[in-house]
């Protein structure tokens, strides 16, 4: 793994702090800024929460019926 640029050290916190937003809890806005980086078309979730901001970015989300 390459370490991150200065651009990107820059960069990274603006969009946690926008997902944030979105999710109101840091380890979701990790997952979503994750997936959306790798350009995963689903995540693995449980969350309400999460899911609707998921479905928001363009997420499948594969969890419970």
């Amino acid at each position: 793994m390459r370490p991150l640029t200065l651009a990107e050290c820059l960069v990274v916190p603006a969009r946690l702090g926008v997902l944030q937003d979105a999710t109101q809890r840091l380890p979701d806005a990790v997952v979503l800024d994750t997936a959306r980086h790798h350009q995963a078309r689903a995540i693995a979730n449980f969350d309400a929460r999460l899911e609707a901001a998921a479905h928001t970015y363009g997420l499948d989300v594969l969890g419970p019926p």
